[in-house]
C-alpha cells in the first residue's frame, strides 16, 4: 500500500483581486510524496509562487481560492488562522527566493531562528528558556552548513554573503524538522558556486530527514540536477507532469520542449569578424578600488578591485563573470561612476570618467546606465512604475508628486512625509518585546 503524500493539491483554482481579478491557478493538481523532491517550472507568472503561497496560507486578502490542499492529511484550505500559524515551520517551511526581503533587517540572524521557537513554545517563558532557544538556533545554524555559527547568530542580514543569507533562511524553515519543505527559486540570486552548495545542502537534509521538498524554479538546470518530478505550468495550467528523466528526455508539450530548447548554451554565438575592427568605446586601464571602513579604532580594508583593465568596441559586448565578492559588481559601479576609483582610468570616447565631477559627472549619467540584480530593491515603494520613469526624464523639473498609496514608511515617526532613503519598520514579537527602539527608527528620530 502506498503511503499518504505529504502534500495533496487537488483542482486548485486560485483568483487574485484586481480590476478585473485576475486568475493565477486553473485546476492545479500535485502530490509530493515523503522523501521526493518535485519541481514546479514555469516562465514568470506562470502561477509557481502562488501556489507555494496557496500551500504556506499566505495568499493576499482578498484572494478566492477553491479545491483542496492537503498537508500531511490534514485539509488546509479553509482553516483559521491560529491553526495555519502552527502548521507553518513545524509541519511545513518554506525558503522565499530573495533572503534580503525574507529576513528583517533589523534583528540579528540569530534572534530571528529564535524567534521560531519561541513562536511555537520552545524553551517556554521561564528561566532558561532563552538560553535553550539560543542553543537550537545554533545547532540549526550548524546544520545547514554555516561555520562560526556563534558569529553569524551575531550578525544582521547585510553584514552575511548571499549564500550565508539563503542558509539562514534555510535554517528558519527548517528548524521544527517539518515534513515537507517549499524552496521558492532559492538560487536565483546566487552565482553558480554558491547554487550548486546550497542545492547539494536541500539534497543532503531531504535524505537525512526523508521530508518532501516542492522546488520552485524557472531553470532547467537545476531541475536536471536535482528533481525527482516534474510539474510544468503556463498561464496557471498544468501542461505536464512527470518523473524528471521522462519530462527532460521526451517532453510531449510544446511548451515544455520550447523552455527545454530555450537553456542558454555554452557554446558562443559566432559573429562575422569586422576588418577593420571598430573603434573602442570603453577603456578601463588599471581600475583600482578599495573600502575602507573605521568603527572606533577598529579599522577594515577589502579590496574590491586591483589593477582591472579591459575594452569594449562599438558593438560588442563584454561578459564579467566570477564568484560572489570578486569584484564584479565593484567593477560596474565604478563604470558608471557611483563610486569614485581609488586609480586607474575609465575612459569613454577618450574622455577619462574616474576625473569628472560636478555638473560634468551629471551629464555623463545620460550616457551610461545600469540595471541592478534585484529590481524590488532598486524600485522606490512609495512611487507608482509612472513616477519612477517620469523622474527620470531629464526634462523633469521636479520630482512627481506622492499619491499617497505606497507602503507608509517612517512618516508616522517624524509627522511628515520620509526623506529620500527608505526606513523598515520592524513588528516582530521579538522587536516589540525588546522595548528599545531599533538603529532605523534611532536614525529617523535624529532626523526629526
Amino acid at each position: 500500500m502506498t503511503a499518504a503524500p505529504v502534500l495533496s493539491i487537488r483542482d486548485l483554482v486560485v483568483e487574485m483581486p484586481g480590476h478585473p481579478p485576475v486568475r493565477a491557478l486553473e485546476g492545479l493538481s500535485l502530490d509530493v510524496a515523503a522523501g521526493e523532491l518535485a519541481c514546479l517550472v514555469g516562465e514568470s507568472g506562470s502561477g509557481k509562487s502562488t501556489t507555494a503561497l496557496a500551500v504556506m496560507g499566505l495568499l493576499p486578502a482578498g484572494a478566492r481560492v477553491a479545491g483542496s490542499i492537503r498537508l500531511a492529511g490534514e485539509e488546509i484550505l479553509g482553516a483559521p488562522e491560529p491553526r495555519l500559524r502552527a502548521l507553518r515551520a513545524s509541519t511545513v517551511g518554506m525558503a522565499f527566493q530573495e533572503p534580503m526581503t525574507a529576513l528583517n533587517p533589523v534583528m540579528t540572524c540569530g534572534a530571528q531562528v529564535e524567534e521560531v521557537f519561541a513562536i511555537h513554545g520552545i524553551g517556554g517563558h521561564g528561566f532558561g528558556g532563552g538560553a535553550e532557544r539560543r542553543r537550537r538556533a545554533l545547532a540549526a545554524f550548524a546544520e545547514v552548513g554555516l561555520v562560526d555559527a556563534a558569529r553569524i547568530a551575531r550578525s544582521y542580514p547585510h553584514q552575511l554573503s548571499g549564500g550565508q543569507r539563503q542558509r539562514v533562511v534555510i535554517a528558519m524553515a527548517l528548524a521544527l524538522r517539518p515534513v515537507l519543505f517549499v524552496a521558492d527559486e532559492p538560487t536565483t540570486a546566487l552565482d553558480v558556486t554558491t547554487q550548486a552548495q546550497i542545492l547539494a545542502l536541500i539534497r543532503s537534509i531531504r535524505r537525512e530527514r526523508g521530508m518532501g521538498v516542492l522546488f520552485v524554479t524557472h531553470d532547467f538546470g537545476v531541475v536536471a540536477d536535482i528533481a525527482d518530478s516534474v510539474a510544468v505550468l503556463k498561464a496557471g495550467r498544468l501542461v505536464e507532469q512527470g518523473p524528471a528523466t521522462t519530462v527532460l528526455d521526451r517532453p510531449t508539450a510544446p511548451y515544455t520542449r520550447a523552455l527545454i530548447a530555450a537553456i542558454p548554451r555554452l557554446e558562443p554565438p559566432a559573429t562575422p569578424r569586422a576588418d577593420p575592427p571598430p573603434p573602442v568605446l570603453l577603456s578601463v586601464e588599471g581600475l583600482t578600488k578599495i573600502y575602507r571602513d573605521r568603527r572606533g579604532f577598529r579599522r577594515t580594508t577589502v579590496v574590491g578591485a586591483e589593477d582591472v583593465s579591459f575594452a569594449v568596441r562599438h558593438g560588442q559586448t563584454l561578459g564579467i563573470v566570477g564568484e560572489s565578492g570578486s569584484g564584479k559588481s565593484t567593477v560596474a559601479r565604478c563604470v558608471a561612476r557611483l563610486v569614485a576609483p581609488d586609480a586607474g582610468r575609465i575612459l569613454l570616447d577618450g574622455a577619462d570618467l574616474a576625473a569628472l565631477g560636478g555638473a560634468a559627472l551629471k551629464q555623463f549619467r545620460r550616457r551610461v546606465q545600469i540595471v541592478f540584480q534585484d529590481p524590488y530593491r532598486s524600485l522606490d515603494p512609495r512611487q507608482t512604475v509612472a513616477e519612477a520613469l517620469m523622474e527620470g526624464r531629464p526634462t523633469t523639473a521636479s520630482r512627481a508628486p506622492r499619491r499617497g498609496r505606497g507602503p507608509r514608511i517612517a512618516s508616522s515617526w517624524c509627522g511628515s512625509a520620509p526623506r529620500r532613503s527608505t526606513a523598515i519598520r520592524s513588528n516582530s514579537p521579538a522587536a516589540s518585546a525588546s522595548g528599545s527602539a531599533s538603529p532605523v527608527r534611532s536614525r529617523w528620530s535624529r532626523r526629526c
